[in-house]
């Protein structure tokens, strides 16, 4: 049966997170948000700015940094997973809060702010009354706001809790893989219909997110992968329950475990230089990618970062990068650097590749021979799709190479058109068919690109060009090189 953990909001907020906040204990005495209302450093200057909010929020524990965006998700001021990273997301809750209290926006909270946020946002929890309850049968724990909801029954996969009028619903879930793989439920989880259109979606090293609207309510959800099984939860709300729906959703996504660990996993654990495989360098992989976003968001290829152990972007070696989102199907992903905004980024076209059309494409070829210097070539299109009809992609006369994988195709505007994904194997195509096929190299249609990132903020779309925009082949390999990166994969 499933067995609720009866956790206050001081209790909840004391306990560390390193050593599991879901076990109850008497013994507990501190209470964390007194902790961090007084344990930072004095205030930042009040003219202080983004980097001034992410030193102080930086110089907390990973503990302080979690439970702080915890709160602000009470509050109703920060909408993104907990995970204890400073990133705009954050700098904008923090921004957020202080405009609702009436404060100065600064992104830094002092002493007094912090004890309003923790007050705030302890009411709130308790107004909830939240219970962490434990579901053998979905083999996860999840928070349960029992204000609002209770246990009504059991599902095939878990159990079910519901409000009174039904305006909230919560349904844990836990599919064996042997009956459904973990993308074989992704790919079902995103398909669209006439009553239900998917808003967002997301897949990350161990997870997906899927959010949308079904038969007018509104739905969230977060699968984890566990090798043998597929757990998690989905919760639904009517538009009445719009505002709690919001907060809840991120809520369960932030604190739910599985329960056979007995505490949470690190969310947003990161990959950095610093645990990189310790193997030479003949083990590394290499490919490109090109940064779409001020906030740090780096599109690639997929095939160029799964598996690997720890990422490096060559450009900025000191800095963290997660990878954000993944899409296998269309050789797609998203990395984030959270400590590195880029002063130019790409802009991506809303038209399609034509037949013809001349092309310039950069990246980071044969690193082992040609070392790491940035290096363009130019062609035509030379097939509007790929190989068997493929319309997801299309063919360029530009050479690429092992290292090109995930770099930025370029029309005439210097705007991106695509994304290097692969060359034809003229050897494999001389065995299978007797004949081979040369100059045809193919790239990710931009269309294909901008469905991959609608869910994320930032990424830019130009105007409508004119002629007087055409750039040469130099002006557009000198503007991509603010932006193209090179990508360091340690498997």
């Amino acid at each position: 049966m499933c067995r609720p953990t009866s956790i206050g909001a001081t209790e909840f907020f004391s306990e560390s997170f390193a050593a599991g906040f879901y076990r109850k204990s008497s013994y507990l005495i501190a209470i964390f948000f007194f902790v961090i209302s007084v344990a930072f450093l004095p205030a930042y200057p009040a003219h202080a700015d983004f980097e001034s909010s992410k030193r102080q929020f930086g110089s907390q524990g990973f503990d302080d940094r979690f439970f702080q965006q915890v709160a602000l998700i009470l509050t109703g001021d920060y909408n993104g997973l907990a995970d204890g990273l400073f990133g705009q997301n954050t700098y904008r809750a923090l921004l957020s809060f202080q405009r609702e209290m009436g404060y100065r926006q600064n992104g830094v909270l002092i002493r007094t702010q912090r004890e309003r946020l923790i007050q705030r946002a302890t009411a709130i929890y308790d107004e909830l009354g939240i219970e962490f309850v434990e579901d053998p049968g979905a083999g996860i724990k999840l928070p349960i706001p029992t204000s609002l909801v209770s246990l009504t029954g059991r599902t095939l996969r878990g159990s079910m809790w519901s409000s009174p009028r039904d305006d909230i619903k919560i349904e844990s879930v836990n599919i064996p893989t042997n009956e459904q793989s973990y993308f074989d439920i992704y790919s079902r989880m995103i398909v669209e219909r006439p009553t239900r259109q998917v808003t967002y979606s997301t897949v990350q090293n161990g997870f997906f997110v899927v959010s949308g609207i079904l038969e007018g309510r509104r739905f969230y959800l977060k699968f984890h992968d566990r090798g043998t099984h597929t757990r998690g939860f989905s919760i639904s709300w009517s538009p009445e329950a719009d505002v709690i729906g919001e907060r809840l959703s991120i809520l369960l996504a932030s604190l739910t475990s599985s329960s056979s660990r007995g505490n949470f996993e690190e969310p947003g654990k990161q990959i950095t230089p610093d645990n990189r495989a310790t193997e030479g360098r003949e083990t590394l992989a290499f490919g490109t990618g090109f940064f779409v976003s001020k906030e740090g968001l780096v599109v690639t290829n997929a095939h160029v970062v799964e598996n690997c152990s720890s990422i490096k972007v060559l450009q900025h070696p000191h800095a963290s990068v997660r990878l954000l989102a993944m899409d296998k199907d269309q050789d797609l992903a998203l990395l984030l650097m959270d400590d590195v905004i880029p002063d130019v980024v790409a802009m991506i076209s809303r038209t399609t590749p034509r037949l013809g059309e001349p092309v310039v494409i950069s990246g980071f070829p044969r690193p082992d021979l040609m070392g790491n210097e940035l290096q363009v070539h130019s062609g035509l299109v030379n097939l509007e799709s790929g190989a068997l009809g493929d319309d997801a992609i299309f063919s360029i006369t530009a050479s690429i190479q092992a290292g090109n994988s995930g770099g930025p195709v370029f029309d005439k505007y210097g705007h991106v058109i695509g994304v290097v994904v692969a060359k034809l194997n003229e050897t494999r195509m001389l065995a299978q068919n007797g004949a081979s096929l040369t100059n045809y190299n193919f790239a990710i249609r931009n269309d294909v690109l901008l469905r991959f990132l609608r869910p994320f903020r930032g990424i830019n779309e130009p105007d409508e060009p004119s002629d007087e925009d055409e750039m040469d082949a130099q002006e557009i390999a000198e503007n991509s090189r603010s932006f193209t990166v090179q990508i360091e994969c340690a498997p």
